[in-house]
C-alpha cells in the first residue's frame, strides 16, 4: 500500500463514503478551513498522528477507547470530533488552535478544577458534564462554542466570560434570572432554555455577531427596543401581530425571524445591515413592483410568491440568500441577476434549459430540482463560493467539463461509475459530494485549489 497523500484548499469538504481500512501510517493533509470525512477509520490509530491546516474539520468515526496521552494538534478553525473518547481524561490537556470545535461525546464526571484552554472560535462541547460546576471558571478565546449539557441550577450570580464569537449553551437555566447580566464579546451565542416571562424592560446586550434566543418571550414587546451588535441572530418566539410601522434596527449580519407576521405588509420597509436574514412566514402574493432592499450578505425568504414574475427585478445586496417557493415556469430568456454569495433556489426550473446562461456572482447557490437529462455540452459557469446542485445528471458524464469559482459546492446526485481519467477541477473552498462513486478510484486525480489531493491504489 502506497502512502496517501491527501491535500486540500482552503474552506474545502472532502467525503469520502468508502475509505480504505487499512489506513496504517498515511498522512492526511489538509489546507485551511477543510472537512475530511472518513466513514470508516482504523480501529488502532495508535500513535498515528493527523495533520491539518486552518478551520479543518476532521470526523473520526471510529476512534481507539484507548487515546491516554495522545496529542492531537490542529490549526486555527478545527473541528475535531472524536466518537470514543476515553473517561479517564484525568489531567490531559487537549490544545487547539483558533476557531476550533473540540467534541468529547465522553467526558469525565470528575472534572473538578481542571482548566481547558482553547483559542479563538473554538467550541467546546462536552456531553456529561459535572452538576457541581460551582465557581469553576471557564475560559475561551475568541469565537468559541461552550456547550454544557447539564449545568447546575443554582448560578446565581456566577460569572460565564467568554471572548468574541462565543456560543453558551446552558440545558438548564435558573428561571430567577431578574437582574442578571449576561456579558459576552462579539459573536456569541446566548441560549437560555429557560426565560423568565417577566423581561419587561430588561436589557440583554451582547457585542457584534452575537445569537441572543428567548423560548418565552413576552406578547407586548410594543415599542420595545432590542439593540444588538453586528451579525446578531435575534429569534422571539411569540411576536406581536400588530407590528404595523414598528421599526427593528439591527446591526451587521443579523437574523431577524418573526413568527407571526401581518399579512398586511404594504409599502413597509424593513431595512437591516449587511449579511441579515429576514424571513417572513406570511407575505402577500402581489408583490407587484415591490422593491425589498437588504444590505450584504442577507437571506429574504418568501413563503409566497407570485407566480408571474415577468419582468419584475429584485435588487438586493452581496451574500443573500433568494428563496421563491413559487417560480414561473416559462423563464424562457429571463436574466436573474445578483450579487456575491447568493443563494437562487428555483423550485420549479423547466426540463428544457437548452442554451440559457445563468450567470451569478461569487458564493452563489443555484439548485435546480428538475435538470434536463441532456446536458450535452452545456457550460455552467459560477463565481466564487458557489453551490452547483444538480439533481438529476447524465450518467454519461464522460469528458464532460464542470468548472467553477472558489468555494463551491458541487453535489452530484448520480455520478458514472466510469471516471476513469475523467478531471474535476475547483477553486478553494469547495466541498465535492459524490453520492455514488466507484470503490476502485485507482489512478484517478481530482484536482482542487490550493494542496489538491489525489488518491493512488
Amino acid at each position: 500500500m502506497i502512502p496517501h497523500a491527501n491535500a486540500s484548499g482552503q474552506s474545502c469538504l472532502h467525503i469520502w463514503a468508502v475509505m480504505s481500512t487499512h489506513l496504517g501510517s498515511h498522512v492526511y493533509a489538509s489546507g485551511q478551513s477543510c472537512l475530511h470525512i472518513w466513514a470508516v477509520m482504523p480501529t488502532h490509530l495508535g500513535s498515528h498522528v493527523y495533520t491539518s491546516g486552518q478551520s479543518c474539520l476532521h470526523i473520526w468515526a471510529v476512534m481507539p477507547t484507548h487515546l491516554g496521552n495522545h496529542v492531537y494538534t490542529s490549526g486555527q478553525s478545527y473541528l475535531h470530533i472524536w466518537a470514543v473518547m476515553s473517561t479517564h481524561l484525568g489531567s490531559h490537556a487537549y490544545t487547539s488552535g483558533q476557531s476550533c470545535l473540540h467534541i468529547w461525546a465522553v467526558k469525565s464526571t470528575h472534572l473538578g478544577s481542571h482548566a481547558y484552554t482553547s483559542g479563538q472560535s473554538c467550541l467546546h462541547i462536552w456531553a456529561v458534564m459535572s452538576t457541581h460546576l460551582g465557581s469553576h471558571a471557564y475560559t475561551s478565546g475568541q469565537s468559541c462554542l461552550c456547550i454544557w449539557a447539564v449545568m447546575s441550577t443554582h448560578l446565581g450570580s456566577h460569572a460565564y466570560t467568554s471572548g468574541q464569537s462565543c456560543l453558551r449553551i446552558w440545558a438548564v437555566i435558573s428561571t430567577h434570572l431578574g437582574s442578571h447580566v449576561y456579558a459576552s464579546g462579539q459573536s456569541c451565542l446566548l441560549i437560555w432554555a429557560v426565560m423568565p416571562t417577566h423581561l419587561g424592560s430588561h436589557a440583554y446586550t451582547s457585542g457584534q455577531s452575537c445569537l441572543h434566543i428567548w423560548a418565552v418571550m413576552p406578547t407586548h414587546l410594543g415599542s420595545h427596543v432590542y439593540t444588538s451588535g453586528q451579525s446578531c441572530l435575534h429569534i422571539w418566539a411569540v411576536m406581536p401581530t400588530h407590528l404595523g410601522s414598528h421599526v427593528y434596527t439591527s446591526g451587521q449580519s443579523c437574523l431577524r425571524i418573526w413568527a407571526v407576521m401581518p399579512t398586511h405588509l404594504g409599502s413597509h420597509t424593513y431595512t437591516s445591515g449587511q449579511s441579515c436574514l429576514h424571513i417572513w412566514a406570511v407575505m402577500p402574493t402581489h408583490l407587484g413592483s415591490h422593491a425589498y432592499t437588504s444590505g450584504q450578505s442577507c437571506l429574504h425568504i418568501w413563503a409566497v410568491m407570485p407566480t408571474h414574475l415577468g419582468s419584475d427585478a429584485y435588487a438586493s445586496g452581496h451574500s443573500c440568500l433568494h428563496i421563491w417557493a413559487v417560480m414561473s415556469t416559462h423563464l424562457g430568456s429571463h436574466a436573474y441577476a445578483s450579487g456575491q454569495s447568493y443563494l437562487h433556489i428555483w423550485a420549479v426550473m423547466p426540463t428544457h434549459l437548452g442554451s440559457h446562461a445563468y450567470t451569478s456572482g461569487q458564493s452563489y447557490l443555484r439548485i435546480w430540482a428538475v435538470m434536463s437529462t441532456h446536458l450535452g455540452s452545456h457550460a455552467y459557469t459560477s463565481g466564487q463560493s458557489c453551490l452547483h446542485i444538480w439533481a438529476v445528471m447524465s450518467t454519461h458524464l464522460d469528458s464532460h467539463v464542470y468548472t467553477s469559482g472558489k468555494s463551491c459546492l458541487h453535489i452530484w446526485a448520480v455520478m458514472s461509475t466510469h471516471l476513469d481519467s475523467h478531471v474535476y477541477t475547483s477553486g478553494k473552498s469547495y466541498l465535492h459530494i459524490w453520492a455514488v462513486m466507484p470503490t476502485h478510484l485507482g489512478s484517478h486525480v481530482y484536482t482542487s485549489g490550493q494542496s489538491g489531493h489525489q488518491v493512488q491504489a
